[in-house]
């Protein structure tokens, strides 16, 4: 009896779990030199995703969100 509660309360902490990656997503948010947030962008360009930078206050793109600070 007490190993099935044990084994019941062990599998709903497993599934409460959050991964590493979506606990650190929200928590930052960058601001450029301009003053204003820095968000990541993407685009189709010659059959190919390009991923950059974007500062929402001048518009401003770079290819990392650190060319930006």
């Amino acid at each position: 009896m007490i190993n099935l509660l044990y084994n019941k309360l062990v599998q709903e902490f497993k599934m409460a779990k959050i991964s590493k990656n979506a606990q650190r997503s929200g928590s930052k948010e960058l601001l450029s030199k301009w003053g204003g947030k820095i968000i990541m962008k993407s685009k189709f360009e010659n059959g190919k995703i390009k991923h950059y930078a974007e500062c929402q206050a001048s518009k401003n793109t770079a290819r990392r969100p650190k060319d930006l600070f």
